[in-house]
């Protein structure tokens, strides 16, 4: 899968600039098919 399908996905550490926040620590395959099911129902996700 290639992260370029995904135009409407752009990461952020800026708390302020986020419109879907994830939690902190180890990085889990949840978090990433929780983004993906997003951008699919919102225009733009940061």
């Amino acid at each position: 899968m290639c992260i370029n399908r995904y135009k409407n996905i752009e990461l952020t550490n800026e708390l302020n600039k986020a419109n879907c926040v994830t939690h902190s620590g180890k990085f889990h395959v949840d978090d990433v098919i929780s983004t993906i099911f997003l951008s699919k129902i919102m225009d733009s996700i940061e």
